[in-house]
């Protein structure tokens, strides 16, 4: 999705509607950022995945998964709309090649499949779930 309603903080910005595949991946790599101001408790954060997997670093709010998906090296994360906005001249200073590393080293369909082994595994051996694992 570009853009899933139609704020703008600059004339050169405009609505796209729904996007996906290659077009998709073709704006996100071409983006100085992914705004993602989420007011609700995103319980993954899928589009945060696909910029940073794009070196897009992403700048939104700290709601639901955004704090565990989005460190200091790939984005900024604010509690409201100032913060945000204040934090937006950050974002031109942080790495693509960060942005992809962090999505490489975390989020990757082989990092989902080991963890997913890791606690069944564990489960099956204890009755519990074992704690999760930081991703910083």
């Amino acid at each position: 999705m570009a853009l899933n309603s139609r704020p703008s903080l600059k004339r050169s910005l405009r609505f796209l509607g729904s996007v996906d595949g290659q077009r998709k991946a073709g704006l996100l790599a071409g983006a100085d950022c992914l705004w993602m101001p989420a007011l609700w408790e995103e319980p993954f954060g899928l589009t945060l995945i696909e910029a940073l997997i794009s070196g897009t670093p992403v700048l939104g709010t700290r709601r639901g998964a955004l704090p565990e998906i989005v460190s200091e090296d790939v984005g900024r994360l604010g509690d409201t709309l100032e913060e945000l906005i204040a934090s937006r001249g950050l974002i031109d200073q942080l790495d693509p090649h960060a942005c992809r590393r962090r999505a490489e080293r975390w989020f990757t369909h082989t990092r989902m499949a080991e963890e997913y082994v890791r606690m069944y595994q564990h489960y099956l051996s204890s009755g519990r779930l074992p704690e999760g694992r930081p991703t910083s």
